[in-house]
C-alpha cells in the first residue's frame, strides 16, 4: 500500500467514526421496525454511476418484490456487487417505501467493503441499511437511491 492511499484511508476512517460516533450518542433509543429490506445490486462508474438491483421488502406479512436504482456524480471508478439488508421505520403501507431517498446523517463507513447508512425518502419513510461490496470501489460521490415496487 502506498503512502497515498495509507493515509486517504486513515483520513476516511477517522471522519467515517466520528460520523457514527456523533450519531450515536445524539440516537435516543430506536424505534421498533415496521418492515426489513434485502437488495443486491450492480454497479459501474467513472465519474458518473449507475447502480441497479432487485429485492425484497418483508412487511405486514407479506414478501414484496422491489427494484432500484442509484445514480451518482462525483471522483469515482467502481465496478462492484453490493448487497444491502436493512430496517424499515416510519411506513403506514408498502407504498411508503417506494420512493426517492437521500443520506439523513451518519453513514459512509465503507471501510474493507462494508458500510452503513440511514436514508430517508419525501414520504418520511427511514430506512437503516448495512450493505457489503465485492469488486473495486474507489469513490467519493454524492447521490441518490430510487425504490420501486416490482410488478
Amino acid at each position: 500500500m502506498n503512502r497515498f492511499t495509507r493515509s486517504l484511508t486513515v483520513v476516511l476512517t477517522a471522519i467515517a467514526l466520528a460520523m457514527v460516533s456523533s450519531s450515536v450518542l445524539a440516537e435516543k433509543k430506536e424505534p421498533k421496525p415496521v418492515g426489513y429490506i434485502d437488495f443486491s445490486s450492480k454497479e459501474v462508474a467513472l465519474i458518473f454511476g449507475l447502480s441497479w438491483g432487485k429485492g425484497e421488502l418483508r412487511m405486514d406479512g407479506q414478501r414484496i418484490p422491489i427494484k432500484g436504482r442509484v445514480l451518482s456524480l462525483g471522483v469515482q471508478a467502481t465496478i462492484a456487487k453490493s448487497d444491502l439488508t436493512g430496517n424499515v421505520y416510519n411506513a403506514k403501507t408498502p407504498e411508503d417505501v417506494a420512493g426517492s431517498y437521500n443520506a439523513t446523517g451518519a453513514s459512509a463507513a465503507f471501510v474493507k467493503g462494508a458500510g452503513e447508512a440511514i436514508l430517508k425518502n419525501e414520504k418520511g419513510t427511514v430506512l437503516k441499511v448495512w450493505s457489503t461490496t465485492k469488486g473495486f470501489d474507489a469513490s467519493a460521490a454524492i447521490g441518490g437511491l430510487t425504490i420501486e415496487l416490482a410488478d
